[in-house]
């Protein structure tokens, strides 16, 4: 987005509507801003390189009220997990 960025959208979006459920769709990989914006209120996010059913069912997980990760971001999370010494 030219003079925004997307971690700016979402706040703006959840400032005005918060129970809006909000899906990023970006062109940055996962380890850039996924957690991040799942942290903000974001209902999921998914690479532009996602495929169309992806896509569909990350609305319909959204649209449900709950949080779409995908496999990128599951496994960013579970890495993340493992590394602080959470999960043996």
């Amino acid at each position: 987005m030219p003079r925004q960025s997307g971690v700016d959208a979402l706040a703006a979006v959840k400032a005005r509507f918060p129970e809006l459920p909000v899906l990023v769709l970006s062109g940055f990989p996962e380890s850039h801003y996924a957690t991040t914006l799942l942290r903000q209120g974001a209902s999921g996010y998914l690479n532009k390189e996602c495929d169309a059913e992806e896509i569909v069912t990350a609305i319909r997980t959204a649209f449900r009220g709950r949080k779409y990760i995908g496999p990128a971001v599951a496994e960013m999370l579970a890495e993340g997990l493992c590394g602080d010494g959470l999960i043996p």
